[in-house]
């Protein structure tokens, strides 16, 4: 089977999108695995908001015209060698602020939150992604997932929506598609993705630079720049290759 992982808003559900238009088939299934200690689990998404935990053998067992999504830390990276996996990355200023804009839309944000705003940003770079506080610190949540580009195909979010990421998916799934296919393909994977019950993604495409969707230097005040500092947060840039 293949798996789209990444860090949440880092272009998984566009990476999704492509591979349906390639005539590959959506499993259903959803696996997480948030930090170290927190071993691989598995569900099927069955509305909004009903969802099926199953096991990970079963949801484990489909061929290579299947695909699932997930948000896995690197240790599994071993317990899935016998699959092809797809991580998406981004700066993690970027996606840390796409966060908070995502779960203001869906009304989710975090306990004592009501808005998208800078204390709200400052609570999850101090303390991590929602669904895994025990983090401690965004940064450190990120790093989780760095292992991975050394393993199957590594997207840069702001590569998705061209020829040259098209290409390379279609290539490492064993579906190449003929340069002119190619290109009408692309046409219409631009613009608006789709989360997994279909509904329109919260921020748009942009068709050269996707990383505008959510420009992290419009939130990044002395605050909050301080806590990225205090949370090694230059050092994961460095290591990411982002500067």
């Amino acid at each position: 089977m293949i798996i789209v992982n990444g860090v949440p808003r880092t272009g998984t559900h566009l990476v999704k999108k492509f591979l349906g238009m390639l005539a590959l088939r959506d499993s259903g299934h959803v696996f997480l695995s948030l930090s170290e200690r927190e071993p691989l689990r598995a569900r099927v998404l069955l509305s909004e908001d009903e969802k099926r935990v199953t096991s990970v053998p079963s949801a484990l067992a489909f061929d290579d015209e299947y695909f699932a999504h997930g948000h896995i830390h690197q240790n599994w990276r071993n317990a899935l060698s016998d699959h092809k996996v797809i991580t998406t990355f981004r700066d993690p200023r970027d996606s840390a602020v796409s966060i908070i804009q995502w779960h203001e839309y869906r009304g989710k944000l975090q306990e004592g939150h009501s808005r998208a705003d800078e204390n709200c940003l400052l609570d999850l770079l101090k303390h991590g992604y929602y669904a895994s506080r025990r983090d401690r610190s965004w940064v450190r949540f990120v790093r989780g997932f760095l292992e991975w580009k050394k393993a199957g195909l590594v997207l840069e979010f702001d590569t998705l929506g061209t020829v040259t990421a098209a290409r390379a998916i279609a290539e490492f799934v064993g579906y190449p598609v003929p340069p002119l296919r190619l290109k009408g393909m692309v046409k219409g994977w631009k613009g608006n993705g789709k989360i997994w019950n279909n509904k329109p993604m919260h921020i748009s495409m942009s068709s050269q630079h996707p990383s505008k969707a959510s420009r992290w230097q419009d939130w990044w005040s002395p605050k909050v720049q301080k806590v990225w500092e205090e949370t090694d947060g230059p050092k994961l840039l460095e290591d990411m290759g982002y500067e």
